[in-house]
């Protein structure tokens, strides 16, 4: 099977915990891609990378399974 194949029936992200202010991607996210959440890549988001889905101000504490994984070190927009 090939890759295209798979990822027909595969989202395209993952949101690992409903109160993360990020989903995952499961594939690479073209800029302006319509995800159905509302929120569009502003770019290239590769796979297993996030990306925002609500504003992360700078200094805040980012979030990734209901876990603090990191401090963001400049303000994140959706879509970023």
């Amino acid at each position: 099977m090939s890759n295209t194949e798979h990822g027909r029936n595969q989202p395209p992200f993952l949101q690992l915990n409903p109160a993360d202010p990020l989903i995952v991607a499961t594939r690479e996210l073209k800029p302006g891609e319509d995800l159905g959440i509302g929120v569009k890549p502003v770019e290239t988001i590769g796979r297993g990378h996030k990306m925002a889905t609500q504003p992360i101000a700078d200094g805040a504490p980012v979030r990734k399974l209901g876990q603090v994984i990191g401090v963001a070190t400049k303000a994140i927009q959706p879509g970023q």
